[in-house]
């Protein structure tokens, strides 16, 4: 359409006509423009920038994503470059496509020299094929391997690597390569291997320790046997009362020499860890008791009260070990006995808590005496350790009975405790857990070999076989007092053919004898004795926890570590007449 009909036909469209067709009064200067026309180039130009805009922003994210990548890439070139493990990438066959410079510094060999090259050139020959046959095995299934190398540097020098190899792979799981990080673990290596010898030679010195002890303790026991019990006597046998004076305190002096003997051999069995615990039944009740009764009089003497008391009650018997527990209390209340001058002594028993198949005991003992003052508390616990108190050693001790009542209370699964102040007395508190019996096992019960009962009303006839004379001369006294028939070998032999021709009801053994030790001659005695099986008992100067195991395996009943006093000796017998 042209400019004047568009013109024309718009001028006689707008409205105002006199029937002539002419236009009304239009004024000259008014100009027409095609709208239509126009809008359509300004959304054609509006969306041209919009579609230019886009592609800037996107051609500014992919240069934003490329450096950034770069920079990624750069860092981590960065720390393949400067990291500390060797880092080794090789193609599909194994040929060795970039090594890092840790990798030259730790073996020697520079880029140049590696690439293209296998790894076995690192190979020292002195690893078992079958770790590089695992090694293939897990990289053929696609699988990271881990493990040690010793491999050798270009310089012949050896070294361990821990090493981690994967396999790289493409999309479709197509192997292109492997890459490994690998680090030098000599040293880590060379430190466990000496650490490893430390501690056989640790080892070796407790075993030689134990053995000094174990030999010790023979050759010391054997004289206090004589020594202690010889004393017993005489004082059993009606002295002046100044003599009689003197025998006690020879009686005293040798059971502080033995108390201190065997905390020597118990802490040694603690360290070396060769001391159990035992789990039969007893009565707490009776166990305080009886350790008030031992430290009765020992108190009474230095004129304190020791009194015993108990919370609520609870089952009279439980499973644990009785002996442990009595060791443990005694040392409690010995020290307590010990430090203090005046006043009281309390040994007291609470059950804490109960359950159907457990109940916890507190054992608490107190005292009036000198006290330990704050900064002592937590060291008296420890080995050979004084506590200062309100005077510097106020009685003797080797330091070890708390060292050792800790160490059994943790070996029985409890805790000890102790509150104090100087001039003030001091409370130790033990407890414990202990199991509830089966009903059928409810009551404590002798011991029981299944040798048949005797009659306690006739005298027995015992065999004592002992190759040291003064022993064998006090056992053999202490017997014939007590109205028994007594007979004597001072060798193992003399011992297997005496009990051969003889009826005898008891053989107190010697462990360690000339010509044949005591071990063999009861298992010779087992094998010859007729029906008539007789009652076989220890009595031997060797005092650590496996002696007795040793003891029972050979054929004997019991076993009772020397010195052993009269009535400890005149109980032992009556016990098994019963």
């Amino acid at each position: 359409m042209s400019e004047e009909s568009f013109f024309s036909e718009t001028t006689s469209a707008g409205g105002g006509s006199d029937g002539s067709g002419s236009a009304a009064a239009a004024p000259d200067s008014c100009v027409v423009v095609d709208i239509s026309e126009a809008s359509g180039e300004r959304e054609a130009t509006r969306v041209l920038r919009s579609q230019r805009a886009a592609r800037d922003a996107s051609l500014r994210a992919q240069v934003a994503a490329r450096q950034s990548m770069e920079s990624l890439c750069a860092k981590l070139w960065t720390a393949v470059e400067q990291g500390a493990a060797s880092i080794v990438m090789t193609d599909a066959a194994g040929c060795i496509e970039y090594v890092n410079p840790f990798f030259t510094r730790t073996t020697g060999y520079s880029a140049a020299e590696a690439v293209g090259k296998n790894p076995r050139i690192l190979k020292s020959g002195l690893m078992d094929r079958a770790v590089y046959e695992a090694m293939w095995r897990a990289l053929s299934a696609g699988q990271v391997w881990r493990g040690e190398l010793l491999n050798r540097k270009k310089s012949g020098e050896l070294y361990w690597e821990m090493a981690s190899i994967s396999p790289v792979c493409a999309a479709d799981g197509t192997v292109l390569g492997y890459i490994s990080f690998k680090e030098d673990i000599t040293e880590r290596k060379r430190e466990a291997e000496e650490l490893a010898r430390a501690k056989e030679a640790a080892d070796a010195a407790t075993r030689a320790k134990s053995a000094f002890l174990r030999n010790m303790s023979h050759e010391i026991r054997t004289p206090m046997n004589g020594v202690l019990g010889m004393a017993e006597l005489l004082v059993e046998s009606g002295l002046r009362a100044e003599q009689q004076a003197w025998g006690e305190a020879i009686v005293a002096s040798s059971g502080s020499l033995l108390s201190i003997l065997n905390d020597v051999l118990d802490l040694s069995a603690l360290e070396a860890h060769r001391l159990a615990v035992a789990s039969e039944p007893f009565d707490p009740a009776q166990v305080v008791e009886g350790v008030a009764m031992l430290y009765g009089p020992v108190a009474a003497r230095k004129r304190l009260t020791l009194r015993t008391s108990a919370g609520y009650p609870a089952p009279a018997t439980v499973l644990g070990d009785p002996g442990r527990l009595r060791q443990v209390l005694a040392n409690l209340v010995s020290n307590a006995v010990k430090f203090t001058n005046k006043g009281e002594i309390t040994l007291r028993t609470d059950f804490e808590a109960e359950a159907a198949d457990e109940v916890l005991v507190r054992f608490t003992v107190s005292d009036t005496g000198i006290g330990i003052c704050e900064a002592d508390q937590a060291a008296v616990f420890e080995p050979f350790a004084q506590a200062c108190g309100a005077a510097p050693r106020p009685a003797g001790g080797s330091g070890l009975g708390l060292a050792i009542a800790r160490e059994l209370v943790a070996l029985m699964g409890g805790e000890i405790s102790v509150r104090s102040l100087p001039d003030a007395g001091s409370t130790f508190a033990v407890v414990l857990p202990f199991r509830r019996p089966p009903a059928a096992a409810a009551a404590p019960s002798a011991p029981s070999t299944g040798v048949a009962a005797k009659v306690a009303a006739r005298p027995w006839r015992i065999l004592v076989a002992e190759d040291n004379g003064t022993s064998r001369e006090l056992v053999a006294a202490v017997l014939k007092r007590a109205g028994h028939q007594v007979a004597m070998a001072a060798d193992g032999r003399e011992a297997v053919d005496a009990a051969g021709s003889g009826d005898f009801d008891l053989v107190l053994m010697d462990c360690e004898m000339p010509v044949l030790n005591g071990y063999e001659a009861t298992r010779q005695i087992r094998a010859r004795e007729p029906r008539r099986r007789a009652v076989i008992i220890a009595l031997t100067a060797h005092a650590l926890p496996e002696d007795r195991e040793r003891c029972l395996a050979a054929g004997m009943d019991d076993f009772v570590t020397k010195p052993v006093s009269p009535k400890e000796l005149r109980e032992l017998v009556s016990r098994w007449q019963q």
